[in-house]
């Protein structure tokens, strides 16, 4: 909202009442967005306690957006190494998903790991419980955190890790921080629940991939990634992996940097499973290991393994 030039001295009255409506329209917005995932577009909450996946999106209109230019922070690696380390920015890192995947990450990598937040106070706090759990895992670990935009203004990967009513603003309120040399990750699914279980529900884009395609900038590389697996085997440092994740993208070299890093966390391989018109097929199998989980008990952390 573009703010009114007033000449002379402030109205402290108008002030006032422009702070109030700015905060009731927030607030309003807040609400019609969580009352909106509650009724069932972004129903992807856990069946049972002990399965926790990636969280739906809601789909909003895309805008219209001017980015501001900005030299390069640093040369770009399109095929990163354990001897190369990136800068990899966890948005919403704070949250199931991006806390397994800042773990593995940690442990497994060399990579700087950037944990970002709405609210920097919480991405900090979230660093310091992270170094503490990796400190029985791993000798060292560059992490850091950041708001947001902070963190995916330094970035070279940034990986989308919100929850679903976040997914769109998030990736709009970044975009000024990202260009071509971004590799843009997304691991949301929609989806809605009922009393048999959950259903993938995909935003008229087709897939949330390429919702999120629609809305970040067109230069930005999109990568669909880490869809189908569950946040609490990723977190708990002590369960060995042995799964797949689908890597779905347009741009050939996104792809290949965000295959070779998905490869390097033990116990996960990467396949490439196409262009971003796959996506919904690779989004489609997250609800179904999540109700597998819900009707086995002794199946709690359900993944995908292809042979």
């Amino acid at each position: 909202m573009t703010e009114p030039t007033i000449a002379g001295e402030p109205d402290i009255d108008t002030d006032r009442r422009q702070e109030l409506a700015t905060r009731l329209e927030q607030r309003l917005r807040e609400v019609t967005e969580r009352d909106a995932y509650d009724s069932g577009l972004g129903a992807a909450m856990n069946p049972t306690p002990k399965t926790t996946h990636q969280q739906s999106h809601i789909e909003r209109t895309p805008h219209a957006r001017t980015r501001r230019d900005r030299p390069p922070s640093r040369p770009f690696i399109r095929v990163p190494s354990r001897e190369m380390g990136m800068r990899i920015a966890l948005l919403g890192g704070t949250g199931d998903i991006g806390e397994g995947l800042a773990l593995r990450f940690g442990r497994d990598t060399n990579h700087e790991l950037l944990i970002g937040s709405r609210d920097p106070e919480k991405a900090r706090d979230a660093v310091a419980e992270y170094k503490t759990t990796l400190e029985d895992h791993t000798d060292s670990v560059d992490i850091k955190g950041f708001a947001n935009e902070m963190a995916a203004d330094r970035a070279d990967i940034v990986v989308c890790s919100v929850p679903p009513y976040h997914v769109g603003d998030t990736v709009e309120g970044v975009a000024d921080s990202l260009d071509s040399d971004t590799v843009l990750v997304t691991p949301a699914v929609g989806m809605k629940g009922d009393a048999d279980g959950l259903h993938y529900h995909p935003p008229s884009a087709g897939s949330v991939t390429e919702l999120v395609a629609e809305r970040a900038p067109d230069e930005v590389p999109v990568v669909g990634a880490f869809h189908n697996l569950a946040a609490g085997a990723l977190a708990d440092l002590e369960t060995d992996l042995d799964l797949d994740t689908l890597v779905v993208a347009d741009d050939e070299a996104a792809r290949d940097t965000v295959l070779n890093l998905a490869g390097e966390l033990e116990g996960l391989r990467a396949l490439a499973a196409g262009p971003l018109a796959n996506a919904a097929e690779v989004e489609s199998v997250t609800p179904l290991v999540i109700n597998i989980a819900k009707y086995n008990d002794d199946m709690h952390d359900v993944g995908v393994k292809w042979v």
